[in-house]
C-alpha cells in the first residue's frame, strides 16, 4: 500500500480500539496503534510513514483537543491527516467540541465494516476524486438486482449516490457494459440503467480496501428515483456527521 495509506488507531487501551486494529488488515488497511499523540508521531518518525486517517473516540483526552490534533498532524509530517470519531454517540457538549477541533465525521458504535471502510476510504480520497463529485454519496446498505445481457444476478450497495453506485458482487460485468438495476432502498424501489465504469476483481490489480465488485454510473434515472436516492444518502451521511 502507499505510504499514505496508514490508519492511526489513537488513544487508551479499550475493547473498541483493539477490536479496531485487528480488523483493519481484513479491511484492506495497513494501520498502527498509539496511545498519545507523541507515541504516535515517535512510531512514524521511526518507520519513516505518515498517516492518512485516524480514529479517536470522543472523549480523547486533551486540555486543547484542536492544538493536540494540529500536533499530530505537525509532527508526523501528515497536513492531510483526516480525523474520525469513533464509539457511543457523544453527548452535544461533546460533539461540539470534536467540531471545533476540525473533526467532522464518525463512526459510531455499533461499528459495522461496510460503513467503517467506507469513511475510511472516503477520508483518504478527502483530496482527491471524492472531493470533485457533484452528488453526495454514502454507504446506504440495500439490495439490487442487476440485469446484463438477458441475464439477472444479485448484488449489494456498498456506496450509492444520484450519480451512480458501487456494487458488492462476486461476479462484476466487463468496464462499459450497459446494465439495468433494480435498488430496494428503504425509501423505495429505484429503477435505473447504467454503463459500468471499473470493476474491482480478485488479481493483482484489485484494490483490497474496497469489496469485489463493480462501480456504476447511472443513465436514465428520473425524478422520481433520484429523490429518492438523495434522500436516503441524505439520511445515512447525516448519521455519520459529529
Amino acid at each position: 500500500m502507499s505510504q499514505e495509506a496508514t490508519v492511526l488507531i489513537l488513544g487508551a487501551e479499550s475493547a473498541l480500539m483493539t477490536t479496531l486494529t485487528e480488523r483493519m488488515p481484513s479491511l484492506g488497511f495497513r494501520c498502527a496503534r498509539a496511545k498519545t499523540p507523541t507515541e504516535a508521531i515517535g512510531f512514524a518518525n521511526d518507520r519513516n510513514f505518515r498517516f492518512g486517517v485516524a480514529l479517536i473516540e470522543p472523549h480523547f483526552p486533551a486540555l486543547d483537543l484542536q492544538q493536540a490534533l494540529h500536533a499530530l498532524r505537525e509532527g508526523t509530517s501528515s497536513p492531510a491527516l483526516t480525523f474520525l470519531a469513533t464509539g457511543d454517540p457523544p453527548n452535544p457538549e461533546t460533539r461540539e467540541r470534536l467540531r471545533q477541533a476540525g473533526v467532522r465525521q464518525s463512526v459510531w458504535s455499533p461499528v459495522s465494516d461496510h460503513v467503517l471502510r467506507f469513511q475510511i476510504n472516503a477520508a483518504f480520497s478527502r483530496y482527491g476524486d471524492d472531493f470533485l463529485r457533484i452528488e453526495q454519496r454514502a454507504p446506504v446498505e440495500c439490495a439490487a438486482r442487476v440485469q446484463v445481457g438477458g441475464r439477472q444476478k444479485q448484488a449489494s450497495v456498498y456506496s450509492l449516490s444520484a450519480g451512480g453506485a458501487f456494487l458488492e458482487t462476486p461476479r462484476p460485468s466487463m468496464p462499459g457494459a450497459g446494465v439495468t438495476l433494480d435498488l430496494e432502498t428503504r425509501a423505495g424501489r429505484v429503477h435505473t440503467r447504467g454503463e459500468v465504469a471499473y470493476t474491482n476483481v480478485p488479481g493483482n490489480v484489485s484494490r483490497a480496501s474496497l469489496p469485489i465488485g463493480m462501480a456504476v454510473r447511472f443513465h436514465e434515472m428520473d425524478f422520481d428515483g433520484a429523490q429518492i436516492v438523495r434522500q436516503v444518502v441524505t439520511e445515512c451521511a447525516s448519521r455519520l456527521r459529529v
